[in-house]
C-alpha cells in the first residue's frame, strides 16, 4: 500500500505543479483507473482518479486568474454548450425526476438488490457528482490543448495502452498455455481482492488487465484499439502503433467476454464505414488494405479453430467462443442483464420517455441505462453534443494533430458502442471524456492563438531593433 500511496501521491503532484503538459497527460493517463484495483487508495477505485482530478481541475482554476488564460479557457464552441447542456439536463433530472415522477415506476437500485419503487431517495448524487467531474475534465483537458497541444496526450494514451495491454496480454497468453499470471501484487486492499481471482472458461483465463472484471477491461480495450487504429491509419508512429494495435485485438479475442467480442465487431463495422467514407484517399486505402489482411487472416484461423479436434486447445477456444457468442442469452449474466435492460425501457415508459432521472436507476447497457434515467430529451441532447465530435473522424486532415483529433473521435464513437453492451453510467469511467476531448480538440483556435504569439513576437523583435538603431538624442 505504501508504494502504490507514493505512485498516487505522484501523480497527484504532477496535475497540480508540473508543466501543463504533463499534467494533461497525468489526468489521461489515470482517468480510466476509475473502476481498476491498481492504485486504490483505499476502498473506493474512484479515489485515485478523483484526487487527480481534483488537481487538475484546481490547477485550472488557479490558472483562471489570469485574464489571458480565462479568455482563453471562456473561448466555448457550440459543441461544448452542447455538452454543458447535456450534463446539466442530466444533473437536473437526476435531482428532481425522482420527486417528479415518485411512485410512477419501479427501479432497480444503484446497490444490488430487487426492484423498488422510485422515489425522492433514490437519486445517487455521488453518480451526478462524478458526471459533472467527468466534463469538467473534457473542458480542462480541451483547455490543456489549447495551451500546449496534442502531444503529451497522445503519449500518455500510447504509454497507457502498453501497459494496461501488456498486462492483459500476458494473462491471455499465460491462459492458453495453461498457467496463470499472478495479480496480487497491484491488488492494495480487500476491496481489489476479487482482481486476484483467476476465472477460467474452457481452459481460457477471463482476461481483466488491471480492472475488476473482463467487461470493464473490454470497455476500455475498444476505446483504445479504436483510438490506436485511428492513429496508425495515418501514420502516426506506425512501427509501434501496429504492433500495439495486433496486441490489443488478440487481448480482445481470448478474453472470453462478450463485451470484447462486442468491441471487436463494433470496432471491425465502423473501420471499414471509415475506410469507405474517409474523404483521405491515403488513409481510406491504408484502411482498406488493413480491414482486408485481417479478414483473410480471421477467415483463415476460423477454418482451423473449426476444423480441430474438440478435445484440443483450438477445439476449446472454439467452444469457448460459442459460449460468450452463441450460446451466451443462456447464461445467468445475459438474462440479468435483460432483465435490467426490459426494466430501463419500461421506466422510459412509465414517465412518457421523460426518465426517471440520471443516477436514479442501474441497468448493464449505457443505451438502456441513458434511456430509463434521461429518456428522449436527454438522449437528444448527447446525439447534439457528441454527434458533431463523432463526425470528426471522418474530417479531411491536414497536420499530425488534425489526425490526433481524428482517431480521438474513432475511439470515442467504439467506446460507446462498447460501454452500450456494459456501461452502467457516464461518470469518471473509461477513456470516454478524455478521448471526446481529443475528438473535439480546438486545433483551429490553437492554431490561431500561435500565429498571434509569433506576429506580436515578431514585433517586438522590430520594435526592439528599431530601438537600437535609432541616433541617440542629442
Amino acid at each position: 500500500m505504501a508504494v502504490w500511496l507514493l505512485i498516487g501521491a505522484a501523480l497527484a503532484a504532477v496535475c497540480v505543479a508540473a508543466p501543463l503538459r504533463w499534467a494533461a497527460a497525468a489526468m489521461a493517463f489515470t482517468l480510466p483507473m476509475s473502476g481498476t484495483a491498481a492504485m486504490m487508495l483505499g476502498p473506493d477505485p474512484l479515489l485515485l482518479p478523483m484526487v487527480c482530478a481534483l488537481g487538475f481541475l484546481g490547477r485550472i482554476a488557479f490558472s483562471l486568474l489570469i485574464p489571458e488564460m480565462r479568455a482563453q479557457f471562456l473561448h466555448i464552441v457550440r459543441t461544448d454548450w452542447l455538452l454543458l447542456a447535456f450534463v446539466a439536463y442530466c444533473a437536473l433530472s437526476g435531482i428532481f425526476n425522482p420527486r417528479f415522477f415518485a411512485n410512477a415506476t419501479y427501479v432497480n437500485p444503484q446497490d444490488p438488490g430487487p426492484l423498488q419503487p422510485l422515489g425522492p431517495w433514490s437519486v445517487e448524487l455521488p453518480q451526478v457528482i462524478y458526471l459533472i467531474i467527468g466534463a469538467a475534465i473534457y473542458m480542462g483537458l480541451r483547455w490543456a490543448i489549447l495551451r500546449v497541444g496534442l502531444k503529451s496526450i497522445l503519449d500518455a494514451l500510447i504509454w497507457q495502452a502498453i501497459a494496461f495491454g501488456a498486462i492483459g496480454l500476458a494473462q491471455a497468453i499465460g491462459g492458453v498455455a495453461g498457467f496463470t499470471v499472478p495479480l496480487d501484487w497491484i491488488v492494495n486492499n480487500e476491496g481489489g481482492a476479487i482482481m486476484s481471482l483467476v476465472y477460467v472458461q474452457g481452459g481460457f483465463v477471463r482476461v481483466s488487465s488491471v480492472f475488476l472484471e473482463s467487461s470493464a477491461c473490454a470497455a476500455w480495450a475498444a476505446g483504445a484499439t479504436g483510438f490506436i487504429y485511428g492513429i496508425y491509419i495515418n501514420r502516426i508512429l506506425p512501427h509501434l502503433t501496429f504492433p500495439l494495435l495486433c496486441g490489443l485485438g488478440f487481448m480482445m479475442l481470448v478474453s472470453t467476454s462478450s463485451t470484447a467480442y462486442a468491441g471487436l465487431a463494433a470496432i471491425g463495422a465502423l473501420a471499414l464505414v471509415y475506410a469507405v467514407l474517409d474523404p483521405e484517399r491515403g488513409r481510406r486505402e491504408r484502411g482498406i488494405i488493413l480491414i482486408v489482411a485481417f479478414g483473410l487472416v480471421a477467415t483463415m484461423a476460423l477454418l482451423v479453430i473449426f476444423a480441430a479436434d474438440n478435445s484440443g486447445v483450438l477445439g476449446r477456444f472454439r467452444q469457448m467462443v460459442l459460449d460468450f457468442t452463441v450460446n451466451k442469452a443462456q447464461s445467468d449474466s445475459a438474462i440479468e442483464r435483460g432483465s435490467w435492460a426490459r426494466q430501463s425501457v419500461q421506466n422510459a415508459i412509465d414517465t412518457h420517455f421523460m426518465g426517471v432521472g440520471y443516477g436514479a436507476a442501474r441497468s448493464s447497457g449505457l443505451f438502456y441505462q441513458l434511456i430509463g434515467t434521461i429518456g428522449a430529451p436527454g438522449l437528444a441532447l448527447f446525439a447534439l453534443a457528441f454527434g458533431p465530435i463523432a463526425l470528426r473522424a471522418f474530417h479531411r486532415v491536414r497536420t499530425g494533430e488534425d489526425a490526433v483529433a481524428a482517431a480521438g473521435a474513432f475511439g470515442m464513437i467504439t467506446a460507446f458502442l462498447t460501454l452500450s453492451i456494459s456501461g452502467t453510467e457516464m461518470g469518471m469511467s473509461n477513456l470516454f471524456w478524455v478521448l471526446a476531448a481529443i475528438g473535439n480538440a480546438p486545433l483551429k483556435e490553437r492554431h490561431a492563438m500561435l500565429q498571434r504569439q509569433a506576429q506580436e513576437q515578431s514585433s517586438a523583435q522590430e520594435a526592439g531593433a528599431t530601438a537600437g538603431t535609432a541616433p541617440a538624442p542629442a
